[in-house]
């Protein structure tokens, strides 16, 4: 579970366009869409699609917490207070104490969408060690989707050794609320995110190439070439840890700036996810989202 001794975990997808998978009403947002979603992802499974193995503690209404299949996980339980027609808490519990990140309240009013539009989904992607909720929004400003991401597991450790906390949590994309793409970079933005590693939690999201990662503005200009990157995490000067499962572009053009499709990343199966925002212009869109690369084969621990 870290650089010297990583572990590849095996990904699971889940999808709106599944047979018989439960589905959100995004014109009319209702308690316990989302709790309903990743219960029947994670837990029961539906139509003819097994879970992914986590087990349910704590079900109350529309409150319920996930506990992951993985040993490595184990002082862990994913929380999700969906009690709310407007939001959607997320939390954990570590060795039975709760814990609230920083604007964990995910609103279910998306603003500047077609909320009827047939594209309107999620995906959910998810190992033992963590999930990304991948949620898909129709814009009427550029036509396409854009989608907003959650994150919640474990990280690849750069220390020698970690034998307590390791827990992330981050969301961003498609709302005014909560993270927009690019503000995910600025270190002055920690609100938007949430980290514990053995004791470092106040790192910053980093990459091979920062300044080209976390600058707003889309480079259209003549000559210009797509960034990818892993994104790392540091804590001042010092080199922390990796996200799992996921690669960042900034774009060279607007060209490819929306959209969630698959693909090949190299030689390996991906997701690829326009993170976009709110606004109500194409050109403030383009100027703040970001690409996000997600793997569908494993995730490196």
């Amino acid at each position: 579970m870290s650089f010297l001794n990583p572990v590849n975990e095996p990904v699971l997808r889940f999808s709106s366009t599944d047979a018989n998978a439960p589905q959100i009403n995004y014109n009319s947002r209702v308690a316990g869409d989302v709790k309903a979603v990743l219960k029947a992802c994670l837990v029961t499974g539906y139509g003819d699609k097994a879970s992914a193995g986590w087990t349910a503690e704590n079900e109350v209404n529309n409150v319920i917490e996930f506990v992951s299949p993985s040993t490595a996980m184990s002082d862990y339980r994913l929380g999700i207070d969906d009690t709310s027609t407007s939001s959607t808490t997320w939390y954990y519990q570590y060795q039975n104490l709760r814990v609230n990140p920083a604007r964990n309240a995910q609103t279910k009013n998306i603003v500047q969408i077609d909320k009827t539009n047939a594209e309107n989904g999620w995906q959910l992607l998810v190992t033992p060690r963590g999930l990304f909720f991948v949620e898909i929004f129709y814009s009427a400003h550029v036509s396409n989707t854009i989608a907003r991401i959650s994150y919640w597991g474990a990280l690849k450790s750069a220390l020698p050794a970690v034998t307590s906390k390791n827990i992330a949590y981050w969301c961003i994309g498609a709302s005014s609320d909560m993270g927009l793409p690019y503000i995910f970079f600025d270190a002055s933005r920690t609100a938007y995110r949430h980290f514990n590693l053995q004791g470092h939690t106040n790192l910053i999201p980093s990459s091979a190439n920062v300044d080209m990662l976390s600058v707003p503005e889309i480079n259209a200009s003549s000559g210009s070439v797509d960034i990818d990157a892993t994104l790392y995490y540091r804590e001042a000067t010092d080199f922390v840890a990796e996200q799992p499962g996921m690669i960042v572009r900034r774009l060279g053009s607007t060209t490819d700036m929306y959209g969630v499709y698959d693909g090949l990343y190299g030689t390996r199966d991906a997701l690829y996810v326009n993170v976009g925002t709110t606004y109500n212009s194409e050109s403030l869109i383009s100027k703040y989202g970001r690409n996000i690369i997600l793997y569908l084969d494993y995730w490196e621990y």
